[in-house]
């Protein structure tokens, strides 16, 4: 419990695990949710109604390697602003992408990403972090794990997959978004026991 010194309500802080129901944390308005680390889709849609009244903010702080799908869908699809540090920019300079270090993309909506890398952490000497990476031989890995790039690492069918030559940026060829008048498509790999494959054309 924490005092507000200015003599408003007290406020409890609340540590949950994502081992707990879902329901186990639900009925309680809040004015913060703070997630360390990918939650489950239905953690995060358990939190937005207990959010509305305090329009509150729900926040997440994680390495894409796990559950990373719905999240990228969500939110960083979605950002109106997608904030990259220059670490960032320089190493998608590497990989042959061009982006810019503040992105306003917009769409009409209130998320925020901001992309840092370990190296951004001033906690860390250079050296600690060359050598947390030191036996990673996996360029996807590092992508993921030290610069925080969305990859999809397996189940690809195209193993040859190049951002050099696969990619074409977005706000360059398609300024107002894909044409209305193409014709859209959308196929579902359907499998009982993992999550779905969407391919949209």
């Amino acid at each position: 419990m924490i005092k507000d010194p200015y003599g408003g309500e007290d406020i409890t802080v609340e540590f949950v695990s994502y081992n707990q129901s879902t329901q186990s944390v639900a009925g309680q308005q809040r004015m913060a949710v703070w997630a360390d680390e990918a939650p489950s889709i239905d953690f995060y849609e358990e939190q937005i109604p207990r959010l509305l009244v305090e329009d509150g903010d729900f926040t997440v702080t994680y390495t894409p390697v796990d559950r990373s799908s719905w999240l990228f869908d969500a939110f960083y699809d979605n950002a109106s602003c997608i904030y990259r540090t220059k670490t960032i920019t320089d190493y998608l300079a590497t990989q042959g992408i061009e982006a810019p270090q503040e992105e306003h993309t917009g769409n009409p909506t209130d998320i925020v990403v901001i992309q840092a890398a370990t190296d951004d952490n001033p906690m860390l000497k250079p050296e600690v972090i060359e050598g947390l990476f030191r036996n990673i031989d996996d360029p996807d890995m590092i992508g993921i794990r030290r610069y925080g790039i969305f990859k999809q690492l397996s189940g690809r069918i195209f193993k040859d997959f190049d951002y050099k030559i696969h990619y074409i940026d977005r706000g360059k060829y398609f300024p107002d978004g894909i044409p209305t008048e193409w014709t859209h498509g959308r196929g579902i790999d359907f499998h009982p026991q993992t999550p779905w494959a969407c391919g949209i054309a």
